[in-house]
């Protein structure tokens, strides 16, 4: 869907299973639902935490969990900001429109062994954005938290990017600089920047943690 000026791009009417791409959303993806019963009863439905799945038309796809559900002004376009990433899924009628947010879901680690249990790794990753600055290298914004009994130490052997089940491929660049000391309870953001690989799909690994990303 085409979105012109600063309104809202019109959504054709009764199509149940059809979310609709307004173009130009490619940070925070914005999807339109017709105004039938069923989606504007969604707030009624849907809960923090409940997967959105984007299945683009190349078979890649993208997940994400609905962060909140709120309705507002039938005319308020606020919600096609592109500062930061995520989804974004909107059901416009004539007195109101039903607005729901979506974002990476949080990725819970499994423990890493080291000598003993008291000494295992526990890490929480969540992906806050991911975008393409270029043609050449795809970039993360993630948070790190140590959820684990004792300060960790991540270097940039910790951090890799892998293609294809192909071979890990280092960041060009990490910010902040590593290597970086997480405390029990520390939260540390980083910005990670790869090169592109071949294909539609990586997989990202922090020590013994991977998410796949899906990207066109």
């Amino acid at each position: 869907m085409t979105r012109e000026a600063d309104g809202l791009p019109k959504i054709p009417e009764n199509k149940k299973d059809t979310a609709f791409w307004v173009e130009g959303t490619t940070i925070n993806y914005v999807f339109g639902l017709s105004p039938t019963k069923d989606h504007l009863n969604l707030n009624t439905m849907l809960k923090a935490g409940d997967p959105i799945v984007i299945n683009w038309a190349d078979c890649s796809r993208d997940d994400y969990v609905v962060a909140s559900v709120e309705t507002i002004e039938p005319n308020d376009a606020s919600f096609f900001d592109q500062s930061s990433g995520g989804v974004t899924v909107y059901v416009q009628n004539e007195s109101a429109t039903l607005v729901i947010h979506g974002e990476r879901p949080v990725v819970q680690s499994n423990e890493i062994p080291e000598a003993t249990s008291e000494s295992s790794i526990q890490i929480d990753l969540q992906i806050l954005d991911f975008t393409q600055p270029d043609d050449q290298t795809i970039q993360f914004r993630i948070n790190l938290t140590n959820q684990g009994a004792n300060a960790i130490t991540l270097t940039d052997e910790d951090i890799a990017l892998i293609a294809d089940n192909g071979p890990e491929v280092a960041a060009l660049k990490i910010e902040p600089v590593m290597p970086q000391e997480l405390r029990p309870g520390d939260i540390l953001p980083l910005t990670l920047i790869f090169p592109k690989p071949q294909g539609t799909s990586a997989v990202l690994r922090i020590f013994d943690v991977t998410f796949e990303e899906y990207f066109q």
